[in-house]
């Protein structure tokens, strides 16, 4: 925070300039403190907090319509995500999509969003949301290949097939 406060007043920043990086800083690093201090699951704890960086960049867009956010926000964090469950996925393999099934299926179909804002229009450099795609696609193959069975039976269970 220091630093940003800096690097702010360095620039000639407004107070709100500076002051918002700051706050998001102090507020992510309570948020985390407070997952790894209490949650009993670190992986689970970093499978919400994907989807929370997500819910926030989707307000941070809402909120000011910045396509940067659209541009490379979203499908950063869409591909960070596919990365760290596809190198899971691989590494645990069933015991993984037994317990983590529910963040699979939305890391998979997160990772199609940066698809439909290009399909919306609202991306300027389309190569990092193909990518973010075919992450998507990729590792829907390897849950597929890897733990059809413990998908399957996961899915029933939490989406109540029967």
């Amino acid at each position: 925070m220091a630093l940003i406060a800096l690097l702010g007043g360095t620039a000639g920043g407004s107070a709100l300039a500076v002051g918002a990086p700051c706050a998001a800083v102090a507020l992510n690093w309570l948020f985390v403190r407070n997952m790894i201090v209490h949650a009993p699951d670190f992986i689970r704890v970093v499978e919400r907090y994907f989807l929370v960086l997500l819910a926030v960049a989707g307000l941070w867009f809402a909120s000011t319509g910045n396509l940067i956010v659209t541009t490379y926000v979203v499908p950063g964090l869409c591909m960070l995500a596919l990365a760290f469950n596809a190198v899971l996925l691989i590494a645990f393999r069933g015991p993984f999509v037994t317990g983590y099934a529910k963040y699979l299926i939305y890391e998979v179909l997160l990772g199609l969003v940066p698809l439909a804002l290009l399909a919306a229009g609202l991306i300027t450099w389309p190569p990092l949301a193909i990518a973010a795609g075919a992450a998507a696609a990729a590792l829907l193959a390897i849950l597929l290949l890897v733990g059809r069975k413990q998908l399957a039976a996961e899915a029933r269970k939490l989406f109540s097939l029967r």
